[in-house]
């Protein structure tokens, strides 16, 4: 038995000096003095592809934008009392009354890339507009979205179809990376005199990149 586990060792010891990768680099000088001895390294560091869009709250949370256009306006038993020179459908822009974000549709947005160019494509729930409770519809072109940063996190121009999608400028490590911030502010044009009702509606925002 002892013969056996003896052959055992002495085959792993050959074993061992057969592999040449298990010994570090190495190297010796006896040529000095002054002696100089260069030994290598390598490191190896694995990046994973990110792809981080964020539009409103952080979290599952779908963040409502709301204008309630008759209190914008002087509202008093479902009636509008419109201000002079602010009457309904004039074409004043209308600021939001809330929003679960950022305050009056304020709606803080954010990209992380590192997997090149970025874009951001917009699609809407309904391609006739936002869907009245009373049957009839308002074009999403009515909702403006102004960015706090427009040259590098434009905000898409909403319309019921045909939405342009919009590029993101990189950050960083020759275009490859990107990391912005920016807030999206949403305005009602009140372009437009529709029936009253409540009108309701969902835009989806997609970044992508190759």
């Amino acid at each position: 038995m002892q013969t056996g586990a003896g052959s055992c060792v002495l085959l792993l010891l050959a074993g061992f000096a057969l592999t040449p990768e298990a010994f570090a680099t190495q190297d010796r000088d006896k040529t000095g003095p002054p002696y100089s001895v260069q030994v290598e390294l390598e490191y190896e560091i694995v990046i994973p592809r990110v792809l981080y869009f964020r539009v409103g709250t952080a979290g599952n949370t779908i963040d409502t934008v709301e204008f309630d256009v008759g209190q914008t306006l002087g509202a008093g038993n479902d009636m509008v009392k419109s201000t002079p020179g602010l009457p309904l459908g004039n074409g004043a822009p209308i600021a939001a009354t809330s929003s679960n974000a950022g305050g009056q549709g304020v709606i803080p947005v954010e990209i992380r890339a590192n997997v090149g160019n970025v874009s951001i494509h917009t699609t809407v729930s309904n391609a006739q507009g936002l869907v009245g409770d009373n049957g009839y519809f308002l074009n999403y072109d009515q909702i403006k979205t102004d960015s706090s940063d427009s040259a590098s996190f434009p905000a898409p121009v909403l319309a019921n179809s045909s939405i342009a999608p919009v590029a993101i400028a990189p950050s960083g490590f020759g275009g490859h990376v990107t990391i912005r911030n920016a807030e999206w502010t949403y305005t009602y044009l009140n372009q437009t005199t529709p029936a009253a009702g409540v009108y309701t509606g969902t835009v989806t925002y997609t970044a992508t990149s190759p």
